[in-house]
């Protein structure tokens, strides 16, 4: 029954017919129904055990946030918005858009999804920016300067501690800690 529904939606983003669009949604389903599945396999508590980092070692909660830099922030909000259904919300202070989608009660449980202007025209390099929520933010400091990466720098605000460095292409990871009220 999904597929049918999918399927018709399909013919409102443009396809020619519902039976030229229920087959490729149909192997969609199903290859994300195998996707699941590799998942659930994954996320059982061996294969995680296998997985983790040893010890107490400062470690990566979950991703914070994934930021889009767009040279029309507009217009690329929009086709989020409109296509895909993501209730952005626009600050106009700054032309940035967004959507938080919270996942837990503790401080700093949610994924903020962003488009925001970029400061210079984007090219294929440095559009995006990953966010990652850290348990313990000086050690996770440590622990990068450690591995020898560097880090840019590090700013506290009142709900939150925040670090910036690149990976190894040069793409922006930012990375914090909520600060508990």
């Amino acid at each position: 029954m999904r597929i049918a529904v999918i399927a018709a939606l399909a013919l409102g983003l443009g396809w020619q017919s519902r039976a030229q669009a229920e087959p490729i949604v149909r192997q969609a389903a199903e290859s994300a129904a195998q996707f699941r599945e590799k998942i659930r396999t994954l996320l059982k508590p061996a294969a995680m055990a296998a997985v983790q980092p040893a010890g107490n070692a400062a470690k990566v909660l979950d991703v914070g946030g994934f930021f889009l830099n767009a040279n029309d922030a507009a217009a690329l909000t929009a086709w989020y918005r409109d296509k895909l259904g993501i209730p952005l919300m626009v600050d106009p202070s700054n032309g940035h858009s967004y959507c938080m989608f919270q996942h837990g009660t503790e401080p700093g449980a949610f994924t903020v999804f962003a488009i925001r202007p970029a400061a210079t025209p984007v090219t294929e390099r440095n559009q995006a920016t990953l966010n990652l929520r850290v348990d313990d933010f000086d050690g996770f400091v440590a622990k990068l300067k450690a591995a020898g990466v560097v880090v840019d720098k590090t700013e506290d605000y009142s709900y939150g501690r925040f670090g910036w460095t690149k990976d190894a292409e040069g793409n922006a990871v930012e990375f914090w800690q909520a600060i508990a009220h």
